[in-house]
């Protein structure tokens, strides 16, 4: 996305930055972070997954090492996604052709088994349940970016964001030597 000159003249104003400085942050978030956001799966909910099996996990072995799992692309031999699971941790291999939404489906899928297989959800290791762990998951998140995420859009536009970050963190003359 493209920056807008008022609000690059604003930000190298107010932070006394050079313009290209601007241009280049704007450049390395638009080519290199907002991709890898984009890429995350369901970001929030692995993470919360994580956490449930390892309080899980906690409870039976008194294991202090966190649940970690990690979610990478490949090409699975199913096409679409599986889950290998050790003690501490598991990594979801996913192929990045599927469809984007599908690829939602499927991570939630596996992670439904994730929490199954430790116990944080009953009903035993299914397809069955991880379909309907998924199925909960993925209407979840629907409904949360549909009533709930509108209201935590930041306040103001692009000129009333640098001026509340200005406020908050306010640049002094000795931040700037």
């Amino acid at each position: 996305m493209e920056l807008e000159k008022r609000i690059k003249d604003e930000l190298a104003s107010v932070y006394k930055v050079p313009e290209d400085r601007c241009e280049d942050y704007n450049l390395i978030y638009n080519e290199k972070i907002l991709p890898l956001i984009q890429e995350k799966f369901l970001a929030h909910l692995v993470l919360v997954t994580e956490d449930l099996i390892f309080q899980k996990i906690k409870e039976r072995d008194s294991i202090i090492a966190p649940f970690r799992i990690f979610i990478r692309k490949n090409n699975p031999k199913n096409g679409k996604a599986t889950m290998r699971s050790w003690r501490c941790g598991a990594i979801i291999y996913y192929n990045p052709q599927n469809d984007y939404h599908d690829l939602r489906v499927f991570i939630a899928h596996e992670l439904g088994h994730l929490l199954c297989k430790h116990g944080v959800i009953g009903g035993g290791d299914t397809q069955n349940n991880a379909n309907l762990f998924a199925y909960f998951a993925i209407a979840g998140k629907n409904t949360f970016y549909k009533k709930k995420a509108p209201t935590l859009v930041y306040p103001g536009d692009d000129l009333e964001i640098i001026s509340s970050i200005q406020a908050a963190c306010p640049i002094t003359k000795a931040d700037q030597s």
